[in-house]
């Protein structure tokens, strides 16, 4: 790990977005380490290499070195290389790679063209520009809105994620904001202002449900004046990517800096000798941006191309698919649906998925004194779990703090009580459980995406159950079920991430034991509404060509159903 010597060093020589040792370490989760001219991150079982040197050209000896060094100290399992070029002693020894190029901007040739001008200034008379150091909920918002419309790879939705924690923790980020004279949030930059000779440009959003037309030029010319201020000479503006990307680049001056390789080998965790891997043995990170920056989500790294949760249901000539299903996901599985969805006739789902029945589900839920009940039942540890997890970040820096107990047990109460206040018992552990999730990165939704994909495709959408029929189902979930499974939430990290490694491997057999004694799998969800989804899907599967796709939960029950009714299931992809 580096000194603040060290750090120094590496910011006076930094010359691209990699060498900045806080951007890399707080979004990856790692540890920057300077080895011979180069920098390497590391973290649990991975290890980047940045072959771009601080001092003197690139040097394929002093490269190796550098990897062999790192893998002497680390024993990662998994190791990248970015640099101008793969030096030769690797070229056999790596899985794939890829290329693109850097781009800059140097700030003392900026001078853009008349018209980009007049755009700026048009949308300036719209917008209002704000230079600040902190993220709140609207960038989250815009964030999510951002990853489900543009479905982007994991790494990148990873990088997004990661940037309130990296502008929080950062004394050198800076967040650009253009919003409209209502405050309302139209786009945000955010830069990194770390390196001595200059800044760099991180990632940029903006909104899609603001209409405010050349924000995003109008936040670049900021971006310029705030590196300027800074005495900055250029501006990293990152890989080209695709074509769109680089015109935007290009059309403001940028030009190309460096090429760039990125190759990935895999490795059993013993010395690294470089040896040839087999063919297929490793999967290279197909990721844009800052695509150094790797460990965002280490355990969804081996990410699976297909949708794996599906069987297919033959009897005679009727063949269809069945699928498992999850309202919150952390990958998205929308190009495997437009795949699998193209060869059905049409789509059977457990109920309507559109805002309206969302509205109807919170209205339901919603009581005046709906949280008293709860809150009573909760022991004082898991009201300051729940408090320390869902605190906004200065109130849970100050219960840390070493506030007087009576002090703290008194915030933590009013936190806790807050997250409970007017909503029966089964919605306030839903909107819990639902926001614990997305703030980890599952802002996915496999039977949403699965129902917008089937739509687009134009297939005919059945819907098995009503909305009321559905809430009434919620309505039976167990209290003390909800109670136990609230005082378990410092272990729902665990859960979700071992019930998302066996559902991307379609392991029906054992995601079960995933969430343990999740409050859902209970007889008002499961037990009592199996039975009906069979009895009203069967219609359409006797006709064949019919995808249904139903809650994981459901899936022993249905399976056995159909085996029962003759049906031969069959696992499909695995």
């Amino acid at each position: 790990m580096i000194d603040a010597g060290q750090r120094r060093y590496i910011l006076d020589r930094a010359y691209v977005s990699e060498h900045s040792p806080d951007l890399m370490t707080i979004v990856s989760g790692g540890e920057a380490h300077l080895y011979g001219g180069y920098v390497v991150y590391s973290g649990d079982g991975w290890a980047v290499v940045n072959g771009y040197p601080l001092e003197g050209p690139s040097d394929g000896e002093g490269l190796e070195e550098a990897v062999e060094r790192a893998n002497a100290r680390f024993s990662p399992r998994y190791l990248w290389l970015v640099a101008p070029g793969i030096p030769a002693g690797f070229r056999k020894r790596i899985c794939e790679r890829e290329t693109d190029e850097y781009y800059r901007l140097d700030l003392s040739e900026f001078d853009p063209s008349r018209r980009l001008m007049r755009e700026v200034e048009r949308a300036a008379e719209r917008l209002v520009v704000e230079r600040t150091r902190a993220m709140g909920p609207d960038h989250e918002s815009m964030t999510v809105e951002f990853i489900r419309h543009v479905d982007p790879h994991e790494r990148v939705s990873g990088l997004y994620q990661a940037m309130p924690d990296f502008v929080r923790r950062s004394p050198d980020a800076l967040v650009l904001d253009a919003r409209t004279r209502e405050g309302r949030l139209a786009a945000f930059y955010v830069m990194d202002m770390a390196p001595t000779g200059f800044a760099s440009y991180v990632v940029g959003c903006h909104s899609r449900t603001v209409r405010a037309p050349h924000a995003s030029d109008l936040l670049f010319v900021e971006m310029v004046a705030a590196a300027r201020g800074a005495g900055k000479r250029y501006i990293d503006l990152g890989l080209g990517v695709h074509d769109g990307i680089r015109r935007f680049k290009t059309k403001w001056g940028a030009e190309i800096f460096l090429p760039y390789e990125m190759c990935e080998i895999e490795l059993p965790r013993r010395a690294l000798s470089l040896r040839p891997l087999s063919p297929g043995s490793g999967a290279v990170a197909k990721n844009t941006g800052l695509r150094a920056i790797i460990g965002s989500f280490p355990f969804l790294r081996r990410r699976g191309a297909e949708y794996k949760m599906l069987w297919e249901v033959r009897k005679g000539e009727a063949l269809n698919l069945l699928g498992g299903t999850a309202h919150f996901f952390c990958r998205s599985y929308r190009r495997s649906f437009e795949r699998l969805l193209s060869g059905v006739d049409r789509v059977l789902f457990e109920g309507p998925l559109g805002e309206e029945s969302m509205r109807l589900v919170r209205e339901r839920g919603s009581v005046s004194e709906g949280g008293s009940r709860l809150f009573a039942e909760l022991g004082r540890e898991t009201r300051s779990k729940i408090a320390h997890e869902f605190a906004p970040r200065g109130l849970r820096t100050a219960i840390r703090a070493g506030l007087p107990p009576g002090v703290r047990d008194s915030i933590e109460d009013e936190i806790c009580h807050g997250r409970l206040d007017g909503m029966k018992p089964w919605l306030a552990f839903f909107s819990m459980w639902s926001e614990f999730l997305m703030k980890r990165g599952w802002v996915y939704s496999v039977d949403l995406e699965a129902y917008e994909t089937a739509g687009r495709l134009g297939k005919e959408i059945i819907q098995l159950e009503l909305i009321e029929e559905q809430i009434e189902a919620m309505e039976g979930i167990p209290f003390d079920g909800i109670v136990e499974f609230l005082g378990r939430i410092d272990r729902w990290e665990a859960m979700a991430r071992l019930h998302a490694r066996r559902f991307m491997a379609g392991d029906i057999d054992r995601i079960f034991g995933a969430l343990t004694n999740f409050p859902s799998r209970c007889e008002s969800i499961i037990d009592r509404r199996d039975p009906v989804f069979f009895e009203r899907m069967t219609p359409f599967i006797e006709k064949g060509g019919s995808a249904v796709l139903l809650g994981t939960g459901h899936m022993p029950g249905i399976i056995r159903r159909l085996g029962e009714a003759g049906w031969s299931v069959r696992p499909v992809g695995r």
